[in-house]
């Protein structure tokens, strides 16, 4: 699935998190309150799920992704 754009945003509490938004596949469904596993070959061989934050209709897969402790896989994606 190819990256269409991603942004981050950064609280004033020191939180932090990354919107990423992919291209559907042609055949993915999904409803409401579903997740998908992602991996990023880049840094991980592993993969973890994230919940579906776009519509089920939307042509683009939106995930709002919080970013945790500098070891995470989520700081590697921040990074």
């Amino acid at each position: 699935t190819k990256v269409m754009g991603s942004s981050t945003v950064a609280g004033t509490n020191g939180s932090r998190m990354i919107i990423l938004k992919l291209k559907k596949p042609t055949l993915f469904q999904f409803k409401a309150g579903q997740y998908a596993f992602l991996r990023i070959n880049e840094f991980d061989n592993h993969w973890h799920p994230f919940s579906i934050a776009s519509s089920p209709n939307a042509e683009e897969l939106e995930f709002y992704i919080e970013v945790h402790g500098k070891r995470s896989w989520t700081f590697k994606l921040w990074d």
